[in-house]
């Protein structure tokens, strides 16, 4: 079985997903824009959902396991091809990204339905409440929306599980860095490996300095300078909702496509090397023995 092959069709499918999935965020992206231009940039912290699950929930939801399903098996094509290569920083680092990417799954999971949970808290302080602004800050200050919801623990626990998050998130991103450098290192074997693995380390340096920028807001809302880390986030949203914003995660997905797609173009050649070549020597070997003993020389030489 073609292991690489199946790995490089399914990096095929990711690449699609995320495509897709950018045209549909665009499309929500201008559209909170707009909103956010005729409320002169002024929207409520929370606003409250709608009950029930839409199709668009289920349909984020699927298009979410179909993704994960394909980044586990890409890796894990990685993990042949550090194999047949020799590499064991490839080979390791890819199980290594498999197993966080499992770990991060579960953890983020957990942090949903814990937002799910803090969210309905306040959708049912604000049926009591008849202005929903100060229900709102009410809860960011004191951690209760109206009367004792208990809200204070579950947001520190939504923090707490949110640290931890973010913790596997650097080892996995760590594992990544470790990854592409093995990927440089197999260039002479594999063709495209190069081109990607230093997409890589520019597409997970830039992912790293997001992720350390929202780590930072998050702890300077948990300091004691609540309002300066209130105000930080809401200059934080109002750059990512403008129109440089959306240049910059225009920038970001054309660099995770093109990473993908040398991963992809990398599979592809290792596949063709150290799976396809295998199969085709043990066919060659086999079909001249036939066809000699079949042939008429061989025939005739025998008869006479």
């Amino acid at each position: 079985m073609r292991c690489m092959k199946l790995a490089g069709i399914f990096g095929i499918l990711l690449l699609i997903i995320a495509i897709i999935s950018f045209i549909f965020s665009s499309i929500s992206y201008f559209k909170t824009i707009n909103m956010m231009q005729e409320m002169g940039e002024a929207f409520p912290l929370y606003s409250p959902g709608s009950s029930g699950i839409t199709f668009t929930d289920v349909f984020t939801i699927l298009i979410f396991i179909i993704a994960i399903v394909s980044i586990l098996f890409l890796y894990f094509g990685f993990v042949k091809m550090g194999q047949y290569a020799n590499s064991s920083l490839l080979k390791i680092a890819s199980w290594l990204i498999i197993l966080f990417g499992i770990i991060t799954i579960i953890l983020f999971i957990i942090l949903i339905f814990q937002v799910q949970s803090i969210g309905s808290n306040i959708d049912g302080a604000m049926v009591d409440s008849q202005a929903a602004i100060d229900v709102n800050l009410n809860y960011l200050f004191t951690g209760n929306a109206v009367g004792d919801l208990g809200a204070l623990s579950q947001f520190n626990s939504l923090l707490t599980l949110f640290y931890i998050f973010l913790g596997i998130l650097i080892l996995t991103i760590i594992c990544i860095i470790l990854f592409n450098i093995g990927l440089i290192n197999i260039r002479n074997s594999v063709r495209f490996s190069m081109v990607a693995g230093i997409l890589g380390l520019i597409f997970v340096l830039v992912t790293l300095s997001f992720v350390t920028y929202v780590a930072y807001l998050f702890a300077s809302i948990n300091s004691g300078n609540l309002i300066l880390g209130i105000f930080r986030v809401f200059g934080f949203i109002s750059f990512v909702y403008s129109i440089p914003g959306f240049v910059i995660y225009l920038l970001y997905n054309l660099l995770g496509w093109s990473m993908v797609t040398f991963m992809v173009l990398s599979l592809f050649d290792a596949s063709k090397k150290f799976e396809g070549d295998v199969s085709e020597n043990s066919n060659y070997q086999n079909e001249p023995l036939q066809d000699s003993q079949n042939s008429p020389e061989y025939n005739q030489n025998n008869y006479s």
